[in-house]
């Protein structure tokens, strides 16, 4: 009888501190989409302006920004980060994880993309560039220049695309940098 008691005060205690996190989440929220603030609460702040465009927030002074163009989307699911899509169309930019930052502009069909803490995704000056972070403390760079992809896998890592007809790094690892061309 008391390993079940225990078993259960396990379970209870897990759905209690899942049940805190969820209302930490909805605590600050931001919702934006053509031009209008649908839903702000806390310390989530977001903007989006043009047709198609939508900027989303879960996360305690995080900040998502879709503007100067039509169809960007910028969304954060995290604390202390920020997605910007914009000066261009169809930029795309996406951060899940703390303190990280993803940055899809100038340009067209950009995309920047952080899933980990204290990383780094940067997609512009030029169209169809692609930046893509998965892991902590390591950046992404795909700028100056259309068709460039850059893509890190691991930890504490750097990949750098920067060519005006495209290239591609990737970093996979932890601490390891790639750099093109």
């Amino acid at each position: 009888m008391r390993k079940r008691l225990i078993v259960i005060g396990v379970a209870v205690a897990g759905v209690m501190a899942l049940g805190a996190q969820s209302a930490a989440a909805a605590a600050n929220q931001c919702l934006a989409a053509n031009g209008q603030l649908r839903m702000h609460k806390g310390t989530a702040t977001c903007t989006a302006t043009g047709t198609g465009s939508v900027a989303k927030v879960k996360g305690a002074n995080s900040t998502a920004t879709a503007i100067e163009g039509d169809h960007n989307k910028a969304t954060v699911s995290g604390d202390h980060s920020s997605a910007e899509a914009g000066a261009g169309e169809h930029n795309r930019a996406r951060v899940t994880g703390d303190n990280s930052i993803a940055n899809a502009i100038n340009g067209e069909n950009n995309t920047a993309t952080v899933t980990g803490d204290g990383s780094i995704a940067d997609a512009f000056s030029g169209d169809n560039n692609t930046a893509t972070v998965t892991g902590d403390q390591s950046r992404a760079s795909a700028v100056n220049g259309d068709n460039n992809t850059a893509t890190v896998t691991g930890d504490g890592s750097f990949a750098s695309a920067a060519a005006p007809g495209g290239c591609t790094a990737t970093a996979i690892g932890d601490g390891v940098t790639d750099i093109c061309p």
